[in-house]
Parts: structure tokens; C-alpha cells; sequence
């Protein structure tokens, strides 16, 4: 039978420095797909959790002998040593030797990693890169797997859907947590551009508004950007033919104002003209009467 020990304290540590205090590590998983579930013996050690916390009494229910102690510094240290204890009384008894799986990379193991080795038994490590001993990377006999390897599908997230809780994997939330991020990016770059068409003057906006309205993911995010620049290419195109029919009405008004004065100045040199010679001719006509 193989055995499998497990240091809680150093796995939980290293889960909330990395990931943050809501990450827990899915041992029943890891078991499952990394170790020889079917004959072995399963310790998990560890401090003793607050009474409304219910992993311990889940990993009874699950198949593993749970230890705990009091969370002191004392405590910690009465961790590693009650590992050390199981695993070398356990390996000990056994006729046959077997595979130990032991997930820590404390110093203070190296007692039952010598009493493994000396039952020939195999001898797989798994540990964080950054809580690994030195001192185990010189021992060839040890086969050494780190968990950062694999944590992307072990460790999860106790999320809240409607009321209930499911575990939600360290992968399955950063995939989700990029999605989100890539709506609220594609959403605000929709609101934007609306923003930016609603304030052109001469186009006809609904219809630019419709084609933003009709994108729906973040991969047409570049189409936003190109429907804006077609807006405000035919905003600017229908203002200079405004301008240009503008221009052109004002250049139709004053040649009209032009001449309708002109006109109105040949209507006058007409009748000053007309005045000039009745006036010219009182003028003969009263010279010649006084002649006479």
C-alpha cells in the first residue's frame, strides 16, 4: 500500500500568499489524477480551522485521516513532526515497500524521507517551487514535481452562483475573469464610439449607431474603430458640400443684390435722361420766345 501525507499548513500558506485568502487546494482532484488512488493511505495534517469551516469534516468524509492542532507556532511545528511520525510508523510496518507521496517541502521531512529510502521505497515530492528545501534537490533518489505546474486545475475558488456555492478552478477563473474584462473593454469601446457619433451634425447617426449596436464580441472590437472613421469621413464630406452650396448661395444672393442695382441704376439714368432733355427743351423753347 502506498502512502500519502500531506502538510496542509504548507500547501494552504503558499495558495494564500500566491493566490489570495479565498484560494483553496483540491486534494481529492490531486489524489485522483496524480497519485494511485486506489490502494492507499490518505493523512492530511494540519491547524485547527475555525468552528464554522467545514474542510476537515469534508476531507473525513472524502477518504482522509485528518490531524490537526492548535494554529501557534508550537502548533505548526507539532504538524511536521506528527507527519514524520505517521509516515515512518506506517512505512515501517509494511512488508512490501511502496510508493510515498509527500506533499511539503519542509527541511524537517528529511527524517522520513531517509527511513523511505531506506525500505526501498519510491519517493515522489510534491512541493511549491518557492517553499522547496534546497537541500532535496541534491538527493537523487528523490522524484521531485512541482505543484505551480499544476495548480491552474487544482486550485479553486468557492463561488457564489445564484445563492450556491461551486468550485470554480484557478483556470476556469482567470479564463472567466479575462472574458469579463474583454465585455467591459468591447462595451466601453461601443459607448465611446456612440458618443463620438452622436456629436456629428450632418450624417445620418442611426444609421452608424445601428451597425455598433449590430457588433456583439470583443474580436469585432477593430470594427468599431473603422465604422467611427467611416462616420466621421462622410460627416466631413457632407459638411464641405454644406459649406460649398452655402458658399454658392451667398455667391447667388450678391450676384441678384447686383443686379437688381444695376437695374435699378439703368431705370434711373433712363428717367434722368428723359428729365435732361425736357428740361433742355424748355430751355430752346423759352430762348427762342424771348427772341421774339
Amino acid at each position: 500500500m502506498d502512502l500519502l501525507l500531506i502538510d496542509n499548513s504548507n500547501i494552504f500558506i503558499e495558495v494564500q500568499k500566491n493566490i489570495g485568502k479565498d484560494g483553496r487546494f483540491d486534494y481529492e482532484k490531486f489524489v485522483k489524477n496524480h497519485t494511485n488512488s486506489k490502494d492507499q493511505r490518505k493523512i492530511i495534517v494540519g491547524s485547527t480551522p475555525p468552528k464554522s469551516d467545514t474542510f476537515w469534516t469534508t476531507m473525513e468524509n472524502k477518504g482522509f485521516e485528518v490531524i490537526t492542532y492548535e494554529r501557534t507556532k508550537s502548533g505548526e511545528k507539532n504538524v511536521d513532526t506528527r507527519i514524520v511520525a505517521e509516515g515512518v510508523e506506517f512505512i515501517t510496518k509494511q512488508k512490501e515497500p511502496g510508493t510515498l507521496v509527500l506533499m511539503s517541502g519542509d527541511l524537517d521531512m528529511s527524517v522520513l524521507v531517509e527511513k523511505a529510502y531506506e525500505r526501498d521505497w519510491s519517493i515522489i515530492l510534491w512541493s511549491w517551487k518557492d517553499s522547496l528545501s534546497n537541500e532535496y534537490l541534491d538527493v537523487k533518489e528523490i522524484t521531485i514535481k512541482y505543484l505551480d505546474d499544476v495548480a491552474e486545475d487544482l486550485i479553486y475558488f468557492n463561488r457564489d452562483n445564484d445563492g450556491y456555492y461551486e468550485k470554480e478552478y484557478f483556470r476556469e477563473r482567470e479564463i472567466r475573469l479575462a472574458r469579463e474584462k474583454q465585455d467591459r473593454e468591447f462595451n466601453q469601446a461601443k459607448q465611446c464610439a456612440k458618443n463620438k457619433i452622436s456629436r456629428l451634425c450632418y450624417i445620418d447617426k442611426n444609421i452608424y449607431l445601428e451597425r455598433i449596436d449590430e457588433l456583439v464580441n470583443f474580436e469585432q472590437i477593430s470594427e468599431i474603430n473603422r465604422i467611427v472613421s467611416d462616420a466621421k469621413s462622410e460627416d466631413l464630406n457632407l459638411k464641405n458640400e454644406a459649406i460649398e452650396k452655402e458658399n454658392e448661395q451667398k455667391r447667388l444672393t450678391k450676384e441678384a443684390k447686383r443686379q437688381v442695382r444695376k437695374e435699378m441704376l439703368r431705370r434711373n439714368w433712363s428717367l434722368i435722361a428723359t428729365g435732361s432733355a425736357t428740361v433742355a427743351g424748355f430751355i430752346v423753347y423759352t430762348i427762342k420766345k424771348i427772341k421774339k
